[in-house]
């Protein structure tokens, strides 16, 4: 699912601006000049964005994409049945583990907190442990001790030697669907394989173009935000750009296990500093959208709201608009909806070359 973890890059943008700045909790501290536009959260010098220049890459759509796509959404549906036998590769296996460095405990998994679950094979803890657990079962115990190398993925264990006490808690087997007329027919609604892998292909084509799209706008976006001059933003538009910067890569810490956000930091192989200036960036980029919006007497109604955070939800794989509203709030709906429209008009008006995507962007 994508939802909040990933898509919150898509409200928060990552852009490097070049515009200069004054900085003031209140607009009546600093002197706006007379062609600037003065909207809610800031005063800006817009810079022309009456014949921008942009790349829209495009993304061919390969058999390859499609059968990825395809065993991606049939992992989903998998079922899992516990299993007595001896354990062999692909299975999910749970551990009841404690693992020390020179006596001092670094991680302990037990019974009463569900243990800690592995795939068979995927070496999470290196190909030592694993060729332990293949061929073992459940009840089995052992103790092992590992050397990491200094390059080892995770860095809790890299460069150390670590004690293992392992007991096997479950195992399960993955049981993936077949891919069937029979199946797709009761699944997706479609009578072949052959005509389901064709709406694949379609969604994976209108996903490729709102990508590029919406890739295009914020450099269209970016471009205008280097040419302005931000002459002032409020305190309050800088703390919650700064809550919602750092909330995200909290979140992140979540979903990579880390223990810290410098973790996270040094994983996207980022600094304070770096953070700092994409906070900034949000900022100034949000005062540039309203500003634009502004000029242009570009709206969202109550209606338009209602029906295009719908469509937005449906697109972002939400069940409901009630679901996508717990996630974010009205006010982050409502500037990414408007966000869309000012892209719309910027590419309505610029010069853009297509060009297709390379295989590194592509993958």
């Amino acid at each position: 699912m994508k939802k909040k973890y990933l898509l919150l890059t898509l409200i928060v943008p990552f852009v490097v601006t070049g515009c200069s700045t004054s900085e003031s909790s209140s607009v009546s501290d600093v002197e706006i000049s007379d062609d600037a536009i003065v909207t809610e959260d800031g005063a800006v010098v817009l810079g022309d964005y009456s014949s921008l220049e942009g790349t829209k890459e495009i993304t061919t759509v390969t058999d390859d994409d499609i059968e990825s796509e395809i065993e991606s959404t049939l992992a989903d549906e998998a079922q899992y049945t516990d299993v007595t036998r001896a354990i062999k590769t692909g299975d999910y296996v749970t551990l009841y583990m404690t693992a020390t460095i020179d006596g001092d405990e670094l991680y302990e998994f037990t019974q009463e907190d569900g243990g800690y679950e592995v795939v068979a094979g995927d070496e999470s803890f290196g190909s030592e442990i694993d060729d332990k657990l293949i061929g073992s079962k459940v009840g089995d115990e052992f103790s092992i001790t590992v050397t990491y190398d200094d390059d080892f993925d995770d860095s809790d264990l890299a460069g150390n030697t670590v004690d293992y006490q392992i007991e096997i808690g479950a195992v399960q087997e993955e049981e993936i669907p077949e891919l069937t007329d029979e199946y797709v027919k009761e699944n997706f609604g479609y009578d072949t394989v052959d005509e389901y892998k064709e709406s694949v292909r379609e969604s994976l084509e209108e996903s490729n173009e709102a990508n590029s799209v919406y890739s295009l706008g914020i450099d269209l976006i970016s471009q205008v935000t280097e040419a302005s001059t931000i002459e002032y933003y409020s305190d309050e538009l800088y703390e919650e750009q700064e809550e919602l910067v750092n909330s995200n890569y909290e979140s992140y810490m979540e979903l990579f296990g880390a223990s810290s956000v410098e973790e996270i930091y040094e994983m996207f192989d980022m600094t304070q500093d770096d953070v700092d200036q994409e906070i900034m960036d949000s900022v100034y980029t949000i005062i540039v959208v309203n500003a634009i919006a502004q000029v242009e007497g570009i709206e969202i109604s109550e209606d338009d709201f209602d029906t295009e955070a719908q469509a937005l939800a449906e697109s972002w794989d939400y069940e409901s608009l009630e679901d996508l509203e717990a996630d974010y709030t009205e006010d982050e709906i409502m500037y990414y909806l408007l966000k869309n429209r000012v892209i719309d008009l910027l590419i309505s008006n610029a010069t853009v070359t297509e060009v297709e995507a390379s295989d590194d962007e592509e993958e």
